[in-house]
Protein backbone atom coordinates (compact mmCIF):
# COMPACT_ATOMS: atom_id res chain seq x y z
CA UNK A 1 0.00 0.00 0.00
CA UNK A 2 2.68 2.14 0.94
CA UNK A 3 4.34 1.91 -2.58
CA UNK A 4 0.94 2.61 -4.10
CA UNK A 5 0.61 5.52 -2.45
CA UNK A 6 4.29 6.88 -3.14
CA UNK A 7 4.05 6.16 -6.69
CA UNK A 8 0.85 8.27 -6.90
CA UNK A 9 2.73 11.24 -5.22
CA UNK A 10 5.68 10.88 -7.67
CA UNK A 11 3.21 10.95 -10.76
CA UNK A 12 1.36 13.93 -9.34
CA UNK A 13 4.36 15.49 -8.75
CA UNK A 14 6.04 14.73 -12.21
CA UNK A 15 3.02 15.97 -14.15
CA UNK A 16 3.40 19.22 -12.05
CA UNK A 17 6.46 19.74 -13.42
CA UNK A 18 5.91 19.11 -17.18
CA UNK A 19 3.12 21.41 -16.62
CA UNK A 20 5.14 24.16 -15.46
CA UNK A 21 7.49 23.31 -18.51
CA UNK A 22 5.14 24.40 -21.08
CA UNK A 23 4.25 27.74 -19.51
CA UNK A 24 6.99 29.95 -19.90
CA UNK A 25 5.87 33.26 -21.24
CA UNK A 26 7.17 35.34 -23.59
CA UNK A 27 6.98 39.03 -24.77
CA UNK A 28 8.23 39.59 -28.41
CA UNK A 29 8.31 41.52 -31.38
CA UNK A 30 8.29 40.57 -35.02
CA UNK A 31 8.13 43.16 -38.25
CA UNK A 32 8.40 41.17 -41.25
CA UNK A 33 10.55 38.50 -40.22
CA UNK A 34 10.21 34.98 -41.84
CA UNK A 35 8.91 31.90 -40.22
CA UNK A 36 12.89 31.12 -40.02
CA UNK A 37 14.31 34.31 -38.43
CA UNK A 38 11.10 34.19 -36.05
CA UNK A 39 11.73 30.68 -34.49
CA UNK A 40 14.98 31.56 -34.02
CA UNK A 41 14.42 34.51 -32.20
CA UNK A 42 12.11 32.48 -30.41
CA UNK A 43 14.44 30.30 -29.52
CA UNK A 44 17.10 33.01 -27.84
CA UNK A 45 14.64 34.24 -26.05
CA UNK A 46 13.66 31.17 -24.28
CA UNK A 47 14.85 27.86 -22.48
CA UNK A 48 13.16 25.78 -26.19
CA UNK A 49 14.92 24.35 -29.08
CA UNK A 50 13.39 24.08 -31.65
CA UNK A 51 13.97 20.99 -34.44
CA UNK A 52 12.85 21.48 -37.71
CA UNK A 53 14.04 20.76 -41.65
CA UNK A 54 15.19 24.35 -42.82
CA UNK A 55 14.34 23.76 -46.49
CA UNK A 56 10.48 23.97 -46.05
CA UNK A 57 9.35 27.10 -48.07
CA UNK A 58 6.73 28.15 -45.44
CA UNK A 59 9.72 29.12 -43.14
CA UNK A 60 11.19 31.26 -45.94
CA UNK A 61 8.03 32.37 -47.58
CA UNK A 62 5.82 33.24 -44.62
CA UNK A 63 6.40 36.64 -42.99
CA UNK A 64 5.53 37.35 -39.36
CA UNK A 65 4.40 41.04 -37.75
CA UNK A 66 3.12 41.50 -34.60
CA UNK A 67 3.68 41.92 -30.96
CA UNK A 68 2.86 39.08 -28.96
CA UNK A 69 3.38 40.03 -24.67
CA UNK A 70 3.29 37.51 -22.11
CA UNK A 71 2.11 34.57 -23.78
CA UNK A 72 3.70 31.52 -23.88
CA UNK A 73 5.36 29.51 -26.69
CA UNK A 74 2.70 27.76 -27.27
CA UNK A 75 0.10 29.90 -27.48
CA UNK A 76 2.61 32.09 -29.55
CA UNK A 77 3.53 29.21 -31.90
CA UNK A 78 0.07 28.35 -32.59
CA UNK A 79 -0.80 31.85 -34.06
CA UNK A 80 2.27 32.19 -35.93
CA UNK A 81 1.97 28.81 -37.46
CA UNK A 82 -1.94 29.55 -38.19
CA UNK A 83 -1.31 30.43 -42.06
CA UNK A 84 1.39 27.78 -43.10
CA UNK A 85 1.32 23.61 -43.08
CA UNK A 86 3.34 23.14 -40.10
CA UNK A 87 2.61 21.79 -37.03
CA UNK A 88 4.45 21.47 -33.51
CA UNK A 89 4.51 19.41 -30.68
CA UNK A 90 6.48 20.39 -27.67
CA UNK A 91 7.84 18.05 -25.50
CA UNK A 92 10.53 18.97 -22.67
CA UNK A 93 11.71 22.11 -23.97
CA UNK A 94 12.12 20.80 -27.50
CA UNK A 95 9.90 22.31 -30.09
CA UNK A 96 9.37 19.29 -32.75
CA UNK A 97 7.61 20.98 -36.25
CA UNK A 98 6.56 19.02 -38.66
CA UNK A 99 4.78 19.52 -42.35
CA UNK A 100 1.18 18.67 -42.49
Amino acid sequence: MKKIILAFIIFSFSTTLFAQDCNEKISINFKDETLTDAIKSIEKSTSYKFYLDPTWPDLKKETISGSYNNITVNELLEKILSNTELNFIIIKKKVILTLN
